[in-house]
């Protein structure tokens, strides 16, 4: 009887230990944890729809690593995250298995909560990053929209770095520009800048600057009293051209009109007044000298205007001197 029980002692003991183990521990070789064969050092294999590995959690609050399928698995995936009790998992940072028809690897930033995964941060094995999307299309790729509280630039790929760069600050000679810049000495060629100019505000200016010499402007705005320059970066009237215009036609909008000449109370000076005034000042009176020409301008409309009075008085001057001619005849004939 004795016999018996020791035998049937021995046979239990190996039918648990060979027949159902299916973990083991040797002092030497692999490790292996749920099989019996470990091919590499420290092997660990599931069968059921249970994590394969979980480190941490339990407790709501509490960080946990978690590694999902393991082998062949289609479904496989490993997350880091907070475990947020009742069952539930919030993953933080998540290795998913590839898309369907996919053997694209990704990692990917986000929350996971039972069935329902959104992705903040994803990056690809092709080097494409996503914000806001699983599926980035390019080497960056927002899905949505962004904030930026620094300074930004992007430049063309090219050897020198210099064919052209988008730039945005924030702040100082900040706003945007798009222009051609060499990185090394930071010198901006030709550009288009919109509040780029501290000093004047939001402006906003179409140039042509060789280096950081800021000249050479094609088009410019000035953000604080709306004035336009074309040729010039200090319009100080509302739109300032330095350079020719060749137009087909302009208005320009009148207030008074010299009919006043005509009015029997006007007084024009005499010829001989006239003529004593022009030997001393060398123009006609209520027209600019040439010196106040050149300095100045002149303002297109008032000067139409002056024109016209001198000439609606030449006018009565010719019709005066007709009568005189007309009493001469007269006389003559008698």
């Amino acid at each position: 009887m004795m016999k018996f029980q020791i035998l049937f002692a021995v046979g239990t003991l190996c039918l648990s230990t060979v027949c159902i183990a299916q973990n083991t521990f040797p002092i030497t070789g692999n490790v292996g944890i749920g099989t019996n064969s470990p091919v590499i050092r420290l092997q660990v294999q599931k069968e059921s729809s249970a994590p394969a590995i979980m480190i941490g959690g339990g407790y709501t609050g509490t960080p946990r690593l978690q590694i999902y399928g393991l082998g062949e698995d289609p479904s496989a995936w490993m997350g880091l995250g907070t475990d947020m009790g009742g069952h539930s998992y919030e993953h933080s940072i998540y290795f998913p298995k590839a898309p369907s028809g996919s053997t694209v690897g990704r990692l990917s930033i986000g929350n996971y909560n039972g069935s329902l995964y959104q992705s903040r941060l994803t990056i690809l094995d092709n080097g494409n990053i996503g914000l806001g999307t699983e599926n980035p299309q390019s080497l960056l790729h927002v899905a949505g929209g962004s904030l930026m509280e620094d300074n930004l630039k992007i430049f063309a790929k090219d050897a020198a770095w210099a064919e052209g760069v988008l730039v945005v600050k924030p702040s100082g000679w900040g706003g945007l520009r798009i222009a051609r810049l060499d990185p090394l000495t930071n010198n901006y060629d030709g550009n288009w800048a919109v509040g780029y100019n501290a000093n004047t505000g939001n402006d906003f200016s179409i140039s042509n600057h060789v280096g950081n010499v800021q000249s050479d402007y094609l088009f410019h705005i000035n953000a604080v009293t709306k004035n336009v320059g074309i040729g010039t970066s200090t319009p100080s009237e509302k739109l300032a051209v330095n350079g020719t215009i060749k137009a087909k036609e302009i208005k320009v909008n009148m207030q008074g009109w010299p009919d006043y000449v005509f009015a029997t109370d006007y007084r024009k000076l005499s010829l001989g007044e006239l003529e004593k005034y022009i030997s001393v000042n060398k123009h006609l009176p209520g027209l600019p000298s040439a010196k106040e020409a050149e300095k100045n301008g002149i303002e297109l409309g008032e000067m139409n205007k002056k024109l016209l009075e001198k000439i609606e008085e030449l006018t009565l001057y010719m019709i005066s001197q007709q009568k005189e001619i007309d009493e001469l005849k007269k006389k003559v004939k008698q």
